[in-house]
């Protein structure tokens, strides 16, 4: 029963995790493509 709890507590770590980590990639990118989009415009 233990193990059942701390293992279902690692896995909500790595959900908490890769959202994080997938949160930042997208606001890189985000950032890169309104860096792009202002350079067009020049």
């Amino acid at each position: 029963m233990q193990f059942l709890a701390a293992n279902q507590q690692t896995d909500h770590d790595f959900i908490g995790n890769f959202k994080l980590y997938m949160h930042f990639i997208i606001e890189k990118d985000m950032a890169t493509m309104y860096l792009r989009f202002q350079v067009r415009l020049r």
